[in-house]
C-alpha cells in the first residue's frame, strides 16, 4: 500500500549517495540528475543534500593522518582530491539546505511534503538497510510517491537484515515500484515483496556523453604530460584495484610492455598514481589505456564507454554462488569473457594469453549496440513512473 500522497508540487527529489568522495559515486548522481532533467523537464529536480557524519568528513581524516606521518605530499594530494570533488559537486542541483546527520527522523522532518516524488537511488543505497531506521528506507510518511531507480542490495548485511526483516519489508512496501540494478537485489526483492512490480534499470552513468563535459583525449594527454610528467613511449595500462596481490601480479606480467598508471588508489606497483584527478578528467582518462584491469563496477562501466577493453575480477566471496555486481553487467550485455575469476587470476603464461586475448579481440561494434540496448532500460522506468506517480 502506498502512503497518502499530500503534496502535488513539481519538484522531485533523489536520495541517493551525494558528497561521497568517490568517481563513481559522483557520477552516478551528476547523471540520474541530468538524464531526469533531460526526460521530465515539466519537474524540478533536486538532489537531497544528505550525508552520515561518517562519510562526509572521512578523506579530511585521511589528510590528517597523512600529516601525522609527515608524509606532506600525499597530504596535499589528498586535500586537492577532496577541493576537485567539491568543486564538481557544485554542478549538482542540490536543496537548499545541507543535512550531516545520522538522526533519521531529523531528516524526515527536514523533506516531508517537499516533493512530489522522491526516487532512491541509483547505487547501492540498499545494502545499509539491514537497520531498520536507516535513511534509504524512508520509512515515514511523506506525503509522495516513493520510487527507485537502479537501486542495489549488493553488500548487505544479511543476519541484520534477516532480524530486521519485518521493519524493513514493511517500509520497503511503501514503495511503488522497484528500479534495480543487479539480480541480487532484484531476488531479494521478489523474496521479500513478491506482489512488487520489479525490474532491471540501467546504471546511469551509461546516460553520459562524456564529449558534452570533458576535454578531448588529446588534451588530456598533453595536460598529463605537463602536470604529472608522464611519459607515453609505450601502451598505457590502467589500473583500478586495491588488491596487492593482483596489483603484483600485473606489475609482473605488463611491467616491461606497459606503463601502469593507478587511477584512484595508491600503488606501489604503479608507474603513476593518479589520486587526485579533476573528476571530469577521471571519466576521459580510460580512453588513453590500451586496457584496464579493475575489480570496481564503475571502472569497468567507464573503460567500456571509453572504448577501451576492461579485465575485470571480482570483489564477492569465493564461495558466493550469486553474480558480483561486475559480473552481472558483464552478462547483461554478453561480454563474460571479459570476467575472470579472483581465484584464477594467478600470475603465468595463461593469465597473459588470457588477457592478451581479450583485449586482441575486443568487440567495439558489439559493445556500442550492447550499451544502446542499456540504455532504453530507462524508458521502461519513465512508463512505470508515469504509471504509478503520473511523472
Amino acid at each position: 500500500m502506498v502512503g497518502i500522497i499530500t503534496n502535488s508540487n513539481n519538484k522531485i527529489g533523489i536520495l541517493t549517495y551525494c558528497r561521497t568522495i568517490n568517481y563513481g559515486t559522483y557520477f552516478q548522481c551528476f547523471a540520474l540528475a541530468k538524464q531526469l532533467e533531460k526526460m521530465l523537464p515539466q519537474f524540478k529536480i533536486e538532489i537531497i543534500d544528505y550525508s552520515y557524519p561518517s562519510t562526509y568528513y572521512r578523506e579530511y581524516k585521511g589528510v590528517i593522518y597523512y600529516l601525522s606521518k609527515f608524509k606532506f605530499d600525499l597530504a596535499y594530494r589528498k586535500l586537492i582530491r577532496i577541493l576537485n570533488f567539491r568543486k564538481a559537486q557544485k554542478l549538482l542541483p542540490y536543496s537548499k539546505e545541507k543535512i550531516i546527520s545520522y538522526d533519521s527522523k531529523k531528516i524526515f522532518k527536514k523533506i516531508k511534503n517537499k516533493y512530489m516524488a522522491i526516487i532512491l537511488g541509483s547505487d547501492t543505497v540498499l545494502n545499509s538497510c539491514s537497520e531498520p531506521m536507516n535513511v534509504f528506507l524512508l520509512n515515514d510518511e511523506f506525503g509522495c510517491f516513493k520510487l527507485t531507480y537502479a537501486v542495489s542490495a549488493y553488500g548487505i548485511n544479511s543476519e541484520k537484515f534477516e532480524k530486521n526483516l519485518p521493519e524493513i519489508s514493511k517500509a520497503l512496501n511503501d514503495f511503488s515500484f522497484f528500479s534495480v540494478r543487479d539480480d541480487v537485489t532484484s531476488q531479494m526483492l521478489k523474496n521479500i515483496l513478491p506482489q512488487k512490480e520489479i525490474f532491471y534499470s540501467c546504471d546511469p552513468t551509461l546516460f553520459l556523453n562524456l564529449d558534452d563535459y570533458c576535454i578531448s583525449a588529446n588534451a588530456l594527454k598533453e595536460k598529463l604530460k605537463r602536470k604529472h610528467n608522464m611519459v607515453f613511449d609505450k601502451p598505457l595500462l590502467g589500473l583500478m584495484s586495491e588488491n596487492n596481490e593482483v596489483n603484483l601480479i600485473v606489475k609482473k606480467l605488463f611491467g616491461e610492455t606497459h606503463t601502469i598508471v593507478s587511477v584512484g588508489f595508491l600503488n606501489e606497483n604503479a608507474d603513476y598514481i593518479l589520486i587526485d584527478l579533476p573528476l571530469f578528467d577521471w571519466a576521459r582518462i580510460f580512453s588513453l589505456f590500451e586496457f584496464t584491469i579493475t575489480n570496481y563496477f564503475h571502472g569497468t562501466l567507464f573503460s567500456l564507454f571509453n572504448g577501451t577493453p576492461p579485465i575485470c575480477f571480482n570483489r564477492k566471496p569465493s564461495d558466493s554462488l550469486s553474480k558480483g555486481k561486475v559480473e552481472d553487467f558483464l552478462s547483461r550485455i554478453d561480454f563474460e569473457e571479459h570476467f575472470i575469476k579472483e581465484d584464477e587470476f594467478i600470475e603465468g603464461e595463461e593469465l597473459l594469453n588470457k588477457i592478451n586475448n581479450i583485449v586482441k579481440n575486443f568487440q567495439l561494434e558489439k559493445l556500442n549496440k550492447a550499451l544502446l540496448e542499456q540504455r532504453e532500460s530507462f524508458e521502461i522506468f519513465l512508463r512505470k513512473a508515469n504509471q504509478y506517480a503520473n511523472l
